[in-house]
């Protein structure tokens, strides 16, 4: 009988959570505020929380808490 090889595991579903801009959808790098509203002059404005997995389930909102939760809810498959 052969040997599994590490390659016949199936992958793991991950979602990491990026804050992103909503005008053009570039990747969020600026210090927040306690407040949710940028801490730097730089940063172009309103930013949303997305999550995307490699299976190509993605997920977006403007509060954490809920892509938080549905990315939960993904990687428990």
């Amino acid at each position: 009988m052969p040997t599994a090889q590490t390659t016949d595991k199936p992958r793991r579903h991950v979602a990491p959570i990026k804050r992103v801009h909503t005008a053009d959808g570039s990747v969020c790098t600026h210090p927040v505020a306690p407040t949710g509203s940028p801490g730097t002059g730089e940063c172009p404005g309103k930013f949303g929380y997305t999550a995307a997995c490699w299976c190509g389930w993605s997920t977006n909102s403007g509060l954490r808490a809920i892509v938080e939760e549905n990315a939960r809810g993904h990687r428990t498959r």
